[in-house]
């Protein structure tokens, strides 16, 4: 089985790959990626983890082959309507 390449993407044994994100339970803001602190509001400890949508719309992309030291490339830069 593949090893995703990122930790917000989940790929369990019995199904679907899924993108994880967590959401404010304050302002409702949702993120990807994990985190204490929402961006939005400044809550602390109120995010949790939910399965974001398995479709969207692609707004844009970019393959980067070129980056920092350390950051294995390429990969791809997108944005993404869930």
């Amino acid at each position: 089985m593949p090893l995703p390449v990122v930790d917000y993407l989940k790929i369990p044994e019995d199904g679907d790959p899924y993108l994880e994100g967590h959401k404010c339970t304050s302002c409702n803001s949702i993120f990807i990626g994990e985190r204490s602190v929402c961006s939005s509001c400044s809550s602390r400890d109120k995010m949790e983890a939910i399965t974001l949508g398995s479709r969207g719309k692609l707004y844009s992309y970019s393959i980067v082959f070129r980056s920092f030291p350390g950051i294995d490339v390429p990969y791809i830069s997108a944005i993404v309507d869930l």
